[in-house]
């Protein structure tokens, strides 16, 4: 990708972030949004009565989303806060509903979510509000050597995992707080690698030794080898290709199957 090509590709992720953010707060002519970014906990409040609020602040985001994620508070802060991304108790309105919908799958210990996307958006078609935005983003399996998900709410990147988040219809409120700590999963020692190098035995590594054979490796096979759904794939495969340096050709087969291989 060149450097005009890539200039092109930030600018309409820019605008696509500020449309996202616009239609979210939009209405709300006072308070501050508070993008924060991590692993820096770094935090900006943009002014929502400051004309053209969302262009700037899906600036801010383009320019910090290439070495970090970047979050967006659904509450907004009355004022802005000294220190930190501001506090439940600082909180003067929402937007809207904002619900987070798991999907069952290894990256949550609870065992009583929706089994599948189809069975979590059933949940979304019963709420009475049509909601406004739906995000959505794929999570590669816990414990792999697929790469690390990003959050949902990431601006400028709006994408979320077996997980979909709805925003509905305007509401405000004083307060709202929800915390959660993400399950912690228990890591065994590794083996060390050379850096860039995938781990022995590691789904990655069966991964990449399936892709080098002639005739490469399907869709449904990286399915059943490691149990992932077809979104996790797609997600893993375009990561190896841009970020692990891997040539990767993409075609069907004859049975109409997906099939991925190391050029």
């Amino acid at each position: 990708m060149g450097a005009a090509d890539r200039v092109d590709l930030v600018q309409d992720d820019a605008r696509i972030a500020a449309r996202f953010l616009r239609s979210v707060f939009g209405g709300q002519e006072e308070g501050f949004v508070a993008l924060f970014q991590k692993p820096s906990k770094h935090s900006t409040f943009v002014p929502l009565n400051r004309e053209g609020w969302y262009t700037d602040a899906a600036k801010s985001a383009m320019l910090s989303r290439d070495k970090e994620n970047v979050y967006f508070a659904i509450g907004v802060q009355g004022q802005q806060p000294h220190r930190g991304r501001g506090k439940q108790a600082g909180v003067i309105a929402l937007p809207g509903l904002w619900a987070d919908i798991d999907v069952l799958g290894p990256n949550h210990a609870a065992t009583n979510l929706p089994p599948t996307l189809e069975d979590a958006w059933k949940i979304i078609q019963v709420v009475p509000f049509k909601p406004t935005v739906v995000v959505f983003q794929p999570l590669a399996a816990a414990n792999s050597e697929a790469p690390k998900p990003t959050k949902a709410r990431k601006a400028g990147k709006p994408v979320k995992p077996a997980k979909a988040a709805k925003v509905s219809k305007k509401a405000h409120a004083k307060s709202l707080g929800k915390s959660r700590k993400a399950a912690a999963s228990p890591k065994g020692p590794k083996k060390p690698t050379a850096k860039g190098e995938p781990r022995e035995g590691s789904k990655k590594a069966e991964i990449i030794a399936l892709m080098q054979r002639a005739k490469g490796v399907s869709l449904p096979e990286i399915q059943k080898l490691t149990g992932w759904q077809k979104h996790t794939v797609r997600g893993f495969i375009s990561i190896l290709g841009s970020k692990g340096g891997l040539k990767i050709d993409s075609e069907k087969n004859t049975a109409g199957e997906r099939v991925y291989r190391i050029a």
